[in-house]
């Protein structure tokens, strides 16, 4: 049985913290974007139509097929996608591929969220 290096330990170690943290986030995106997508959907079919009430009723804004809610959406898959592609290339010890995608994937959040900012 031969001892491995304490310092590649701590390397591979690092490597599935970056594996699982992306997987998380990448799950969590597509999810998220995904049902996001089926609720306004599924209310639009459901209800009829429902108009952007301009910010009086935000449950409602949520819901409303427009174009901010579904750019969000569609960013929000993109970002979840991006993150599964850095835990990817984190597992195949591609090192600056996978910081590259976890940087993309985390810009795509901020543009997200940003079209869409809490009141």
């Amino acid at each position: 049985m031969s001892q491995e290096n304490p310092q590649q330990q701590t390397k591979f170690r690092w490597r599935m913290v970056g594996i699982l943290l992306c997987s998380i986030f990448g799950v969590m995106g597509v999810i998220f974007a995904l049902g996001s997508m089926v609720a306004m959907a599924y209310v639009n079919m459901k209800y009829g139509w429902v108009e952007y009430s301009h910010g009086r009723n935000e449950t409602r804004d949520q819901v409303a097929i427009t174009a901010t809610n579904i750019a969000r959406s569609v960013i929000y898959l993109l970002a979840g996608v991006a993150f599964l592609i850095a835990a990817r290339q984190w597992h195949h010890q591609r090192k600056r591929r996978g910081s590259i995608w976890t940087a993309i994937g985390f810009g795509l959040m901020g543009v997200a969220n940003a079209l869409n900012p809490p009141p």
